[in-house]
């Protein structure tokens, strides 16, 4: 079970890292010029532009071959990119405090350090995998 929240726990960090790289990238760009998406109106009647460092996602009353006529700027939500960076970078930043911890606790306490086998009782060697604990290098 440990196993498969670890994978998953890994999985979701590295999808939250993609997004977090993606929206420090398209802060930056925001800055520098207006993107606008429209996905095919059977998906949804929601544009979405990006400029100065906001998302906006719009709902849109109808749009021809030229134009798209939005609904007025009330009816707009809007995010700032930091917010988006800010929420993705939480759980990257969650693994790698977590496995420094976990090292220091596997350097200082008496457990091997390949496979975390108790060495209390056998401090010269492991007796599962044969390491030699650092203390005892010369």
């Amino acid at each position: 079970m440990k196993r498969i929240r670890r994978f998953i726990f890994n999985g979701l960090t590295a999808i939250s890292l993609v997004l977090f790289m993606t929206t420090a990238v398209m802060w930056v760009r925001s800055n520098y010029r207006e993107d606008n998406w429209t996905p095919p109106e059977s998906w949804s009647r929601i544009t979405f532009s990006s400029n100065v460092g906001v998302l906006w996602i719009r709902p849109y009353l109808y749009r021809d071959s030229q134009h798209i006529y939005v609904n007025s700027i009330s009816d707009s939500i809007f995010v700032p990119y930091f917010i988006l960076t800010t929420i993705f970078a939480i759980l990257p930043l969650i693994g790698v405090v977590g496995r420094i911890v976990q090292r220091r606790r596997k350097k200082n306490h008496v457990h091997c350090f390949n496979c975390g086998y108790d060495l209390r009782a056998t401090p010269d060697r492991c007796p599962e995998c044969g390491t030699i604990p650092e203390k005892l290098k010369v």
